[in-house]
């Protein structure tokens, strides 16, 4: 029996995700932050770790720790 492969797709460029270095990386989308559990929802995308960056405000950028940096 053939396993079956993990495929992922870049939520940002459409592109798919080699399982190389630190890609793939993902993303939880929470919604209801501030109420309850019961009324909170989430959903998890993928993404190229260099496409999150490229897409993230400069002043958020100091989040990302340049110790996740895999070569």
């Amino acid at each position: 029996m053939k396993k079956d492969i993990l495929k992922f797709q870049c939520c940002f460029c459409g592109e798919s995700i080699n399982a190389i270095n630190i890609d793939p990386c993902s993303i939880f989308f929470s919604i209801n932050c501030d109420k309850s559990e019961e009324e909170q929802q989430s959903q998890q995308f993928f993404c190229h770790k260099i496409c999150f960056e490229k897409h993230l405000h400069n002043s958020a950028k100091i989040y990302i720790s340049d110790s996740l940096e895999i070569e």
